[in-house]
């Protein structure tokens, strides 16, 4: 061990880094796997709805014409 400023360090501080890194480590990890967990989930999903029938154009226009009819309303447009 070194000597600093008249004293010794103590071992404790690595043994305390060692775990620190080591949770650290362990926790990185584990939101990687998440996230890729999560991805694929999403992904299966998706490809399990069918996507290809849903018309966004459609759903646009059908949101506009909503939004339309609601800010007529409240002007009393009619």
């Amino acid at each position: 061990m070194r000597a600093v400023a008249g004293g010794r360090r103590k071992a404790s501080f690595s043994v305390e880094a060692a775990w620190v890194f080591g949770i650290s480590m362990l926790i990185i990890y584990s939101v990687i796997v998440f996230s890729f967990t999560l991805y694929q989930e999403t992904y299966d999903y998706i490809i399990g709805t069918k996507a290809d029938g849903i018309d966004a154009v459609k759903l646009f226009r059908l949101a506009q014409m909503g939004e339309d009819v609601l800010s007529m309303a409240q002007k009393g447009i009619r």
